[in-house]
């Protein structure tokens, strides 16, 4: 089974965030054709993907994952939209803060401390923390990626004070209609 961890933001701010993904989607310039859009449902912010996992393993997660528990909500701004990849870009996402980052950074680390218990070694990758809002289709031409670039220009931040105050084991299920998720145990911090 698919499995990431999530940093469960509050409903309000996932619902501020899928209406700035709107107003993008709505932008004159934009390439709509080129970007595959999250379903505001789908929307989560990412501690931890863990890829595909043994079913019997979800249960020795969960269980890990509970180190976390009273480990106090973390605060942190919803900020700058931004792309991964650079001139080609992939993954259009809203960031998190500086100090937010750091926040879930640490949290990260003793989730990897806790992971380790169940045999699941830290990622090697740096971690840094963000809501995606579209995926760019691999058919994209230049035109349209230039229209990316564009939308990520001039996309105002989103300056969006934000709390994580749970962490969840989330299956993901892929599909032709987009990912499923189902929360199968979660953790209050």
């Amino acid at each position: 089974m698919r499995l990431f961890i999530e940093a469960q933001l509050d409903a309000d701010s996932l619902r501020v965030a899928s209406l700035a993904a709107e107003r993008l989607r709505l932008q004159p310039f934009c390439p709509n054709r080129a970007l595959r859009w999250v379903k505001p449902s789908a929307m989560h912010l990412t501690l931890r993907f863990l890829g595909e996992v043994p079913p019997d393993d979800a249960e020795q997660i969960s269980s890990a994952i509970r180190a976390l528990q009273c480990s106090g909500t973390v605060a942190l701004q919803l900020g700058q939209v931004g792309a991964f990849g650079g001139n080609r870009p992939r993954v259009l996402w809203i960031g998190v803060d500086e100090v937010g980052t750091q926040r879930l950074q640490h949290l990260r680390a003793q989730l990897d401390d806790a992971l380790l218990t169940v045999g699941l070694n830290p990622e090697p990758s740096s971690y840094r923390p963000h809501l995606t809002l579209a995926r760019v289709r691999r058919q994209a031409s230049n035109a349209d990626l230039k229209g990316v670039r564009e939308l990520i220009r001039q996309a105002s931040p989103l300056q969006r004070s934000a709390t994580v105050d749970r962490v969840a084991l989330v299956k993901s299920t892929l599909s032709p209609t987009g990912p499923h998720y189902q929360r199968l145990s979660r953790v209050e911090l």
